[in-house]
This record gives structure tokens, C-alpha cells and sequence, in this order.
């Protein structure tokens, strides 16, 4: 009777801690949906290809935020994919970052009367 009571109880158990962590996953987010990241508009003052650093100016010219990257971080320059050594100074430029450090993304285009593709090459 012993050894049915044990089997019991430790059923029970895993089925409360099973229950317990399946119900986690349709958890209701009551804050609701999470704030994107926030973006920066400006453009691009220096780039550090060494510290693969970047520096933007903000739009009212008083300010410059130096952005590093990650493996994971994506570029866009001209709404093509692109790489960090295809930004150029003076690009205009929309940072998104979680930190305001390390940019998870960087969409860049041309200054105006300038136009290359994704790969840095005029068109």
C-alpha cells in the first residue's frame, strides 16, 4: 500500500509541475505587446572600422551616439541588404537599438544626390 501511496504522490507531483509549466506558455501578456526598440534619425558623423564602431549625429546636431555592432546586427543601405562596410559617412541613417550602445539595426540611404546599391557601388 506503501509503494502505491509513493507512486501516487509522485504523479500527482509531476503532473502539477508539467501543468505548471505548459500553462506558462499561453500566458496573457496583461502590459501588452512589448515596445520596439527605440530608433534614432540622423546621420552618420564617423565609422570606426577597427572598434567596427560607428558615430550619429541627431538630427539637431548636438548630440553623437556611438553605435557598436554584433554578428547578429542587420544592415539595410537603400533598402537592399547590406553590410557595416557599405555605410558611409554622412548617410542618412535610422539606428534601432535595445541599449543605445549596440545597433540590432541599421538602415541607411544615400546623402541626397548620392545613390549607390546594397553592395556600395554607384548605379
Amino acid at each position: 500500500m506503501m509503494k502505491t501511496a509513493r507512486k501516487a504522490l509522485v504523479a500527482v507531483l509531476f503532473l502539477s509541475l508539467a501543468f505548471a509549466s505548459f500553462s506558462s506558455l499561453f500566458a496573457v501578456d496583461r502590459d501588452g505587446p512589448t515596445k520596439p526598440p527605440p530608433r534614432t534619425y540622423a546621420k552618420i558623423a564617423d565609422i570606426n572600422t577597427e572598434k567596427h564602431t560607428f558615430d550619429v549625429l541627431s538630427r539637431d546636431g548636438k548630440k553623437t551616439t556611438t553605435y557598436g555592432i554584433t554578428p547578429f546586427t542587420k544592415f539595410v543601405v537603400n533598402g537592399k541588404t547590406a553590410k557595416f562596410d557599405d555605410l558611409k559617412k554622412d548617410m542618412r541613417v535610422d539606428v534601432s537599438s535595445h541599449d543605445d550602445k549596440t545597433a540590432t539595426r541599421v538602415d541607411a540611404d544615400d546623402p541626397p544626390g548620392e545613390k549607390t546599391g546594397g553592395e556600395g557601388k554607384k548605379k
